[in-house]
């Protein structure tokens, strides 16, 4: 991972999940998937991305144990070949200096659009503070995350035309890798 500000230390966790009806992992992080009957990649209902800080400090900011997310999903509930949108959340728990830090260090690198979704330009995501929580236990890590979006939670307007739909998750990620920018 190539991080876009040089920070003084940030090591964690990268993170993602789809939601996939055929999909026989769990959970699922294939990127398209072609599990299941079919061997066309199948739409996913939505993708997460993330990060997840164990240690940080950048710039005098300490950002340790906080997380930062890609969501993407349709526009439209339930039409996967349809028009998608990402957006990005932070913790409702972080303060704006922090919130600020993690977009300087992860916005650049954070991507959750579905390999399965190629019409599309990208644009710049809208940021919302959403109520956040990841945890891990050696293989296994769980996000549990309740994103209601709305003017007062929302930090930065992105190049989508649409609003955001609400999601709500608490369930199980894949690990994709861990980072330490000290090395």
């Amino acid at each position: 991972m190539q991080l876009s500000v040089k920070p003084s230390v940030v090591k964690g966790e990268a993170f993602g999940a789809r939601g996939c009806a055929s999909c026989t992992c769990n959970p699922c992080d294939c990127n398209p998937c072609t599990c299941g009957d079919s061997l066309a990649p199948a739409y996913p209902a939505w993708r997460v991305s993330g990060y997840y800080v164990d240690q940080g400090d950048t710039s005098g900011v300490d950002i340790s144990h906080l997380l930062i997310i890609s969501l993407a999903q349709p526009v439209l509930a339930g039409q996967g070949e349809g028009a998608w949108q990402e957006v990005i959340l932070v913790p409702d728990t972080a303060s704006s200096e922090q919130v600020s830090t993690l977009l300087a260090t992860f916005d650049g690198v954070l991507h959750s659009m579905p390999a399965e979704v190629t019409d599309q330009p990208r644009r710049q995501a809208s940021v919302y503070r959403a109520s956040l929580s990841y945890t891990t236990w050696h293989a296994d890590a769980t996000l549990s995350l309740s994103f209601v979006p709305s003017p007062e939670c929302r930090v930065r307007l992105g190049g989508y035309t649409s609003d955001p739909r609400e999601w709500l998750y608490d369930g199980p990620m894949a690990v994709r890798s861990t980072f330490d920018t000290r090395k």
